[in-house]
């Protein structure tokens, strides 16, 4: 099976916190405490209004992958 990836590059979004908050908050468990989850988003979305979003396609374009990639300070 052939597939491709898709890029798109410089997402502005203000909701980058509330999607980390969200994964996180199934990823971790709920026994974390708010703290250590902001912490946790924090670490990853520094500069988190602009990301990049990156999408793994099939031959019939259907999505099989991908992943969020937050912009970080160089």
């Amino acid at each position: 099976m052939k597939t491709a990836k898709i890029t798109l590059e410089d997402i502005k979004s203000e909701s980058w916190g509330e999607l980390g908050y969200d994964l996180f908050g199934n990823l971790l468990g709920d026994d974390m405490d708010e703290q250590n989850t902001y912490n946790k988003i924090s670490s990853i979305f520094k500069y988190g209004e602009i990301g990049n979003i990156e999408i793994e396609v099939d031959e019939e374009l259907n999505i099989i992958g991908g992943r969020i990639i937050p912009l970080k300070k160089q």
